[in-house]
């Protein structure tokens, strides 16, 4: 698990920030075979196929050849406004599998 997700599909893309952190955990995850990746930081939920190198490996959970990545979605907020500023946007793309 970790703080900022590597992939994302809010309209701030703040998960898009990490590119040297992901490209360098992205390619141990995948060696090591790592099934799921957690993390936080953004402000709404979000649960991707198994993705490896931005496109996913397959569209079920069954025996994932990369890990799926999970956003908490944690409560929290931009609380000097008073609403989020990091909303869903359309499309999700293909490796996202919003409910």
């Amino acid at each position: 698990m970790g703080h900022r997700p590597h992939y994302c599909s809010n309209w701030d893309e703040i998960c898009d920030g990490v590119g040297a952190e992901r490209a360098m955990f992205e390619e141990m995850f995948f060696a090591y075979g790592v099934d799921l990746v957690i993390s936080g930081h953004m402000h709404s939920y979000e649960r991707l196929y198994p993705v490896y190198r931005g496109k996913a490996t397959s569209f079920d959970y069954n025996n994932p050849r990369s890990p799926a990545h999970v956003i908490t979605g944690a409560a929290g907020c931009n609380e000097q406004f008073g609403w989020c500023l990091n909303m869903m946007v359309m499309p999700h793309g293909t490796q996202s599998n919003l409910i």
